[in-house]
């Protein structure tokens, strides 16, 4: 039975339950997967903010004051989201004593029963690098390589070499292969690049990337879901991180 989420109360109770049992949840900037979205999980509701564990791979994009965000969160089998302000970095302590670093955010206005749209892209950022080559399908032969920062079953987001010579054409079809740590299989998409914007100081062009149907449906049903359980195996890391361990938060400020 799902929860009635009129009230001010109703709705801050739900917040309470989330925190005392440190669950899962995921902050993304609004209407935007570019950006990707960054693990965490509950950890206390204040009279005038809300506390998550401080992000084990940081907060990537997303500024860590100062922005709008969505988080998005499950209880009793129904899915919630919830609209905040980034706030800072702040020390909490936890009822065990230990001091844990903690993602401030204001006190959401409202949360209501939403589920996140599109995949769940994890972060590659904290591991050794992954590269992948794209091969232009229209002729076969433009070709560059670009470092993966993120991946979902949905498409990836990568960023080119500077001074590489090759800018990618929005709207325009590559085949990509890649391989992922601790798969040995090669991963061979073709995928449509959705965006491209300029990297930051010294580095290449950042693009983003969906992945399109291919011929062979079956085998790449069978990627898919290899790449669904490394995000589900790589987000659980993650978030071990950021929680309880033999009973003891960790999470130094």
């Amino acid at each position: 039975m799902s929860l009635c989420l009129t009230r001010k109360k109703t709705q801050l109770d739900l917040l309470a339950s989330v925190c005392a049992r440190r669950a899962q949840a995921r902050v993304a900037l609004p209407a935007s997967t570019q950006a990707g979205d960054v693990p965490t999980r509950f950890l206390a509701l204040e009279p005038d903010r809300l506390l998550l564990a401080w992000p084990p791979g940081g907060t990537g994009r997303i500024p860590v004051s100062g922005a709008r965000v969505d988080v998005y969160f499950s209880d009793g089998g129904e899915h919630y989201a919830l609209a905040a302000e980034t706030r800072g970095r702040e020390c909490f302590v936890s009822p065990a004593r230990a001091n844990v670093a903690a993602w401030v955010l204001s006190v959401p206005l409202r949360v209501e029963q939403r589920q996140q749209r599109g995949h769940f892209r994890v972060s590659l950022a904290d591991l050794p690098p992954v590269e992948a080559v794209f091969t232009g399908t229209a002729d076969g032969h433009t070709r560059f390589r670009a470092r993966l920062r993120n991946i979902s079953v949905g498409g990836l987001g990568a960023v080119l070499r500077a001074g590489g010579g090759v800018t990618p054409v929005v709207g325009e079809t590559y085949w990509v292969d890649f391989q992922l740590p601790g798969l040995p299989e090669l991963f061979e998409f073709v995928a449509r690049v959705v965006h491209v914007r300029p990297g930051g100081p010294g580095a290449g062009p950042v693009l983003g990337a969906m992945f399109c149907a291919g011929d062979d449906g079956a085998g790449q049903r069978a990627a898919v879901q290899r790449i669904e359980a490394f995000v589900r195996a790589r987000e659980r890391a993650l978030l071990r991180r950021a929680t309880l361990h033999g009973g003891r938060e960790v999470g130094p400020c």
